[in-house]
Order: structure tokens, then sequence, then C-alpha cells
């Protein structure tokens, strides 16, 4: 029973991030967009023409901003998040 509990706090846990995405800057969410391409090292931080210590600063911040301890579960908190946000049709008003 434990162990479903902590599978069960964990999926609150990210669901909670993903409710949280949208408090993310345009720049945390490049961020998180390039690391899904290149993984969070050398290769992201060139890619974004950053230090990797600046790129060490975003996750950093985008973790902090989604109460999340990892970049991996940062990654999918806003691949998720993003999933639903294409998956939504647009609201505009005619």
């Amino acid at each position: 029973m434990e162990q479903n509990d902590r599978i069960k706090r964990a999926q609150e846990r990210i669901e909670e991030a993903i409710n949280r995405c949208d408090k993310l800057s345009k720049r945390e969410r490049e961020v998180l967009e390039t690391i899904c391409l290149f993984g969070s090292g050398k290769e992201t931080a060139d890619a974004l023409y950053i230090s990797e210590l600046t790129l060490k600063s975003h996750l950093r911040n985008i973790q902090g901003k989604l109460y999340l301890d990892r970049t991996t579960q940062a990654v999918y908190a806003y691949t998720l998040w993003k999933n639903r946000q294409d998956s939504q049709p647009d609201q505009q008003s005619y």
C-alpha cells in the first residue's frame, strides 16, 4: 500500500506542476523544449547560445516555479501541459 501512496503522490505533484506551467516565461519554455531535443547538457546550452551555467540557472528557476526536484520531472510536466494546450481548440471570440 505504501508504494501505491507514493505513486499517487507523484502523480499529484506532476498534475500540480502541469497547472503551474503557464507561469513559465517564454524563455523557460524554450529551454524545456530544447532539452527535449538535446538533453540537459552542453548541446542544449549551445543550441540556446548560453553557457551551461546559465542553463543550470534556468533549470533551477523552472524547478522552483513548478515545485519539482528534477529536470526530468519538469520536462515531463511541461510536455503534458504542452500536449493539452495543443489539443484544445482555439478559443477566439468573434
